[in-house]
């Protein structure tokens, strides 16, 4: 499982990256603040949009209950530490708990 909570999905290469490698982990959560992609700088603007597409991507890949995506209040700095315990928490209920009979990690 994975969680990326802001990620900077604007760097350079990153959509070339992720376009040629198929997403790795079983589980993936990802959140972002609603303010992030509300600038007019480039290339940070585009996150929001791109955050999108790479769920769209990875509810194709692993599933809709495989991955969730977390709009959270403020920007890529309001309650940090909050919004990746939330993704930690995503993760670890997920692998733990989960009841996908083929699922071969399940540890009920």
């Amino acid at each position: 499982a994975v969680a990326a909570c802001s990620p900077s999905l604007w760097m350079q290469g990153w959509k070339e990256y992720y376009e040629a490698h198929p997403a790795k982990a079983k589980y993936i959560y990802m959140s972002l603040g609603k303010k992030e992609e509300k600038t007019n700088k480039m290339p940070f603007k585009l996150v929001g949009d791109i955050c999108r597409r790479q769920h769209q991507r990875h509810i194709a890949e692993v599933g809709e209950d495989h991955c969730h995506l977390q709009w959270h209040e403020g920007d890529h700095f309001t309650d940090s530490e909050l919004r990746k315990a939330k993704g930690f928490v995503w993760c670890i209920t997920k692998t733990t708990f989960h009841t996908d009979s083929t699922d071969s990690t399940r540890k009920m």
